[in-house]
């Protein structure tokens, strides 16, 4: 048993299962942009430098509550959100890149 209440309790089964079910799935999609977009658009240094200012510019904004700023918007540290990031930015540029626009990282 991982919790018990009043009304009832979840066990440690029910838990997995919905993890799989709903996180996991997150998770396993995650896992699966990444090795396509790796393959398909490369990081660039270009990519780098933008993720780097972009993510300089939220701490100093944050200050001292960054990490909690982070982890209020589902990323467990840094490290996972540059990562997300960098996602996000190889999406932008096959979309650009497909659609015949302009690539412009930002």
């Amino acid at each position: 048993m991982i919790a018990s209440y009043e009304q009832g309790e979840v066990n440690s089964g029910e838990l997995y299962d919905r993890l799989l079910s709903e996180s996991g799935m997150a998770v396993m999609l995650e896992m699966v942009d990444k090795g396509i977009l790796d393959v398909v658009e490369p990081v660039t240094d270009e990519m780098n430098k933008n993720v780097d200012e972009n993510l300089a510019g939220i701490k100093e904004y944050y200050g001292e509550g960054f990490a909690s700023a982070l982890e209020q918007n589902g990323f467990k540290d840094e490290e996972t959100y540059k990562k997300c990031s960098f996602i996000e930015l190889t999406k932008k540029c096959i979309h650009y890149s497909l659609c015949g626009k302009k690539r412009t990282i930002n």
